[in-house]
């Protein structure tokens, strides 16, 4: 119960109140069983009546409380009754719906001689408090309804509620007439509101358009045409059926019977007026295209040369018939692509060989393109020298550079000479490496070169040298040791290698291949010198040669 009066509280809702009917005295009294309070009567009194009841007695009460006032101050028990006020404030009326509750009023027996009775009395009264409603008329303010198709429920209401935007749901019609009708306050609100209108006549009535469908779906591949009823034409006049874009769908009509045709892929709007339509009715229109085709190129393959014909056109001959058309190349390097409006241009980048992949959202397969990519063209070899000098007494090595050497293809690089020079190639540096004093040409060339380049390569050898002689000195004998030969240990480093006797009539020289030969004359001593062009100094070689050949004695006279 504490918690109902809680609600009652917060919600401003209004109680009722009952008590208990007594016999009192001569007079035949009745107790208050029951109390109503609601807007306009705020306020109520209560009676309780039991002869039992003694002057002096107190009376408590127990109930909700909360939103009511009970006056009990200086109210006790007189000759066996009671009275007491109840009332409830004007702002706690509940606006939702009424409310019931029970006061339960206690009677407890005064004290005599020190003690109290401990006789109760008890007494219940029903209090009900009405929820305060609203007037109809402050929500149902416009009560010319104008001009009506018919005067049924069913109109009347959808015009008040149209030109009464809060009033729906609280009211019920009566009274109806052509003319006319009551409106009557239900559930929080109360009051009645007198409403007019006139009904339309047969000539002027006006009807909403009823399709039997209001959106079409066709497709291309198949379903190209759809039939939309116009359920109630036997009541419209004039009636114009029409498209808005009749490139996607065209439309006829018969009778009532709207016929759709697809034309294109898209959307479009058929309208279907009348002139006694309350409005144009719309039926939205998408026609699909699901049909698949092949892709038809006028070119499968392609042959290009970076030496001219760098550039070539394929044709999407059905592209009209194709959507979403992606063409991409999958080597960019080698070919470049470009397509618009079916026309697909593929550009030659490099030698070599690359795939066009021509598809569409609604093609049957991707069709492949094959590039291929010559290079016919011709360079001069163009190098940073073309003599190279070396010595091998310190420079004896060099590079040269194949400036265009990117351009080139299959470069070969050979030495004609590799007793003098060796030569190495690697990513268009070329390294020659001096071997021996002498000439060689080294040539330079490639598959894509106007002409073989040739570099000339000179070595020297400047280095010098000590001669080097296994004997410096010699002893011959004309009695028989009359030769010897003296060796050049490092001939083969020496050039232009002379030995020369500086007496002849002494000593006879002869040299060959390092090998000198020194031959006895006569008796004496002599020097044979050998020298080199590169040689740091002549070396000498002493020859001394005797005659140990004895003598003959002298005949006796």
């Amino acid at each position: 119960m504490k918690k109902l009066l809680g609600l009652l509280a917060a919600t401003g809702l209004v109680a009722t109140t009952s008590a208990t009917v007594v016999a009192c005295g001569e007079k035949q009294e009745t107790s208050t069983t029951s109390v109503t309070l609601k807007d306009g009567s705020l306020e109520a009194n209560i009676k309780l009546v039991n002869a039992e009841m003694l002057d002096g007695g107190t009376i408590t009460v127990t109930g909700n409380v909360g939103n009511l006032n009970v006056d009990l101050n200086n109210k006790t028990v007189k000759d066996g009754k009671f009275l007491t006020t109840i009332s409830i404030e004007q702002a706690n009326l509940p606006k939702l719906e009424d409310i019931n509750e029970v006061l339960t009023f206690t009677y407890v027996a005064p004290i005599e001689g020190g003690a109290t009775k401990s006789e109760t009395i008890t007494f219940e009264v029903n209090v009900k408090v009405i929820a305060k409603k609203d007037q109809l008329s402050t929500v149902i303010t416009t009560t010319d309804l104008g001009e009506l198709e018919d005067n049924s429920q069913e109109t009347i209401t959808e015009a008040i509620n149209a030109k009464n935007v809060n009033a729906s749901g609280k009211y019920e019609l009566s009274n109806i007439t052509q003319k006319g009708a009551i409106a009557t306050g239900i559930g929080t609100f109360e009051g009645k509101v007198n409403l007019s209108f006139t009904v339309q006549s047969e000539e002027n009535k006006t009807y909403d358009i009823s399709l039997d469908k209001t959106s079409v779906n066709l497709d291309l591949n198949g379903n190209v045409s759809s039939t939309i009823k116009i359920e109630n034409f036997s009541e419209l006049k004039d009636v114009k059926v029409e498209s808005n874009n009749a490139t996607i769908a065209s439309v006829n009509h018969a009778n009532g019977t709207i016929t759709v045709n697809a034309k294109a892929e898209g959307t479009a709007n058929i309208t279907v007026s009348a002139s006694n339509g309350k409005s144009t009715q719309t039926i939205s229109i998408t026609v699909a295209d699901t049909r698949t085709y092949d892709i038809s190129l006028d070119k499968n393959s392609v042959n290009l040369d970076l030496n001219g014909n760098v550039s070539s056109t394929i044709k999407i001959e059905n592209f009209s018939e194709l959507k979403d058309v992606k063409v991409e190349s999958n080597n960019a390097t080698i070919a470049s692509v470009n397509h618009a409006n079916g026309t697909i241009t593929v550009n030659a980048k490099a030698e070599g060989t690359a795939n066009i992949i021509v598809s569409a959202s609604n093609g049957k397969s991707t069709q492949t393109i094959s590039i291929t990519v010559a290079d016919t063209r011709t360079y001069d070899i163009s190098l940073d020298k073309t003599s190279v000098n070396l010595d091998l007494n310190g420079n004896v090595s060099s590079t040269i550079k194949i400036e265009n050497f990117s351009e080139l293809k299959d470069v070969k690089v050979e030495s004609k000479n590799a007793a003098i020079v060796s030569v190495n190639h690697a990513n268009g540096t070329i390294t020659v490496n001096a071997k021996a004093e002498g000439t060689a040409n080294i040539t330079v060339s490639a598959s894509n070169g106007k002409s073989t380049q040739t570099i000339s390569i000179t070595v020297a050898d400047t280095r010098t040298y000590d001669i080097s002689l296994d004997k410096t000195s010699v002893n011959l004998d004309l009695n028989g040791n009359v030769s010897s030969t003296i060796k050049i240990e490092n001939f083969s480093e020496l050039k232009d290698v002379k030995v020369e006797s500086k007496n002849a009539a002494i000593v006879s020289v002869n040299h060959a291949n390092g090998t000198i030969t020194v031959n006895a004359k006569a008796e004496g001593t002599a020097n044979i010198t050998v020298s080199a062009s590169n040689g740091k100094s002549v070396a000498e070689v002493s020859v001394t040669i005797v005659d140990t050949t004895p003598t003959e004695p002298e005949e006796t006279l």
